[in-house]
C-alpha cells in the first residue's frame, strides 16, 4: 500500500462512517422510483419473514447498526452484489453470492402506491440506503414475501445478460426468484450456467479459494478483504458527492428559514397596517 493510501484510507472511513448518520427527505425523484422498484427488507429465513406479516410490522435495528435513531432499513429495488455485500454479507459462506452462487434470500417487498406512503421515510445520502425511523407498521395489502436471488442483469425480452457500457463487463443483481427455480428447502435455486461459470471466475480473480485444506479459513479472512475492497470503492465514490450534497441541503433549508421568515414578516406588517 503506497503511504498516501495508508494516510489517506483511514480517514476516508472515519469520514464516511460519520456521513452514515446523516439522512435526508426523499426528493421526488426518490419518491418516483420507490414506486416503480418497490422497497426491499432482507430478512433470515422465511419463518422470520411469516411472522413479520403476521404482527403487521417491522422493528428497527438498534442505534449501533442505525448511526443513530434506530431505523428500518430497505433498498430500493433489488440490491446490486455489491450493495448487498457491503450491507449483509459476513464470513459465513452462506451470506457471500461469490462462494454461494446460487444463494436464496427471504425478503418482505413493500409497493408503495403514491407519496403518502413514503412520508415518514428517509434516505441516507451516502449510499441510497432507504430508512424509516422507529417501528414500520406494514402497509395493507402492499406487503409481499418473496425470495431474492443473484443473477446477471439481463435483457428482459431475451434473457440475454448485459453488458455494462462503462465497464465492459456484465453486471450482477438480485433479482425476484420464480417458484419454480427454488429447491425445496428454499436455500438454492437453478441458476443458469453463464451466471454460474461468470461469477465462479471472478471469485477466483478476487482470491477466493474452491479446494484446499484451509480454504474456509482463507475464505473467511478473502471475504474481509473483499468488503473493505468494497467499502473503499464506495468511500471513493460517494463521500465528495455526498459532502456536497449536504451543504446543498443546508443551504436550501437556510434558503426556505429566511424565506418564510420574510413572508412572515411581510404579513406582519401589512396586518399592522390594516389596524392603523
Amino acid at each position: 500500500m503506497k503511504l498516501r493510501n495508508f494516510i489517506t484510507t483511514p480517514v476516508k472511513a472515519v469520514i464516511a462512517t460519520a456521513l452514515k448518520g446523516i439522512r435526508s427527505n426523499l426528493d421526488e425523484t426518490q419518491k418516483k422510483l420507490i414506486i416503480e422498484n418497490g422497497l426491499y427488507h432482507i430478512t433470515p429465513n422465511r419463518e422470520i419473514t411469516d411472522k413479520i406479516v403476521e404482527s403487521q410490522h417491522l422493528r428497527p435495528s438498534d442505534m449501533i447498526t442505525s448511526y443513530g435513531a434506530p431505523c428500518v432499513f430497505f433498498f430500493n429495488g433489488t440490491p446490486t452484489i455489491e450493495n448487498y455485500m457491503k450491507n449483509l454479507t459476513n464470513t459465513k459462506k452462506e451470506t457471500n453470492p461469490f462462494l454461494n452462487p446460487a444463494m436464496v434470500v427471504s425478503a418482505l417487498k413493500i409497493s408503495p402506491t403514491n407519496k403518502f406512503d413514503l412520508e415518514n421515510f428517509k434516505v441516507r445520502p451516502f449510499d441510497d440506503v432507504i430508512m424509516h425511523e422507529g417501528v414500520y407498521a406494514l402497509p395493507n395489502n402492499k406487503v409481499k414475501p418473496i425470495f431474492l436471488v443473484p443473477d446477471l442483469v439481463r435483457n428482459n425480452e431475451d434473457g440475454n445478460p448485459i453488458i455494462n457500457p462503462e465497464t465492459g463487463t456484465y453486471d450482477i443483481k438480485f433479482r425476484e426468484a420464480l417458484p419454480e427455480e427454488l429447491n425445496d428447502k428454499k436455500t438454492q435455486y437453478d441458476a443458469k450456467s453463464d451466471y454460474i461459470h461468470f461469477i465462479k471466475n471472478e471469485a477466483i480473480k478476487l482470491g477466493y479459494k474452491n479446494k484446499g485444506i484451509f480454504k474456509n479459513l482463507r475464505n473467511s479472512v478473502q471475504t474481509i478483504k473483499h468488503l473493505f475492497k468494497i467499502e473503499g470503492i464506495y468511500n471513493d465514490k460517494n463521500l465528495l458527492p455526498t459532502i456536497k450534497h449536504i451543504i446543498k441541503h443546508r443551504k436550501k433549508s437556510e434558503k426556505n428559514k429566511e424565506l418564510n421568515g420574510e413572508v412572515h414578516q411581510s404579513d406582519l406588517d401589512n396586518k399592522i397596517k390594516t389596524t392603523r
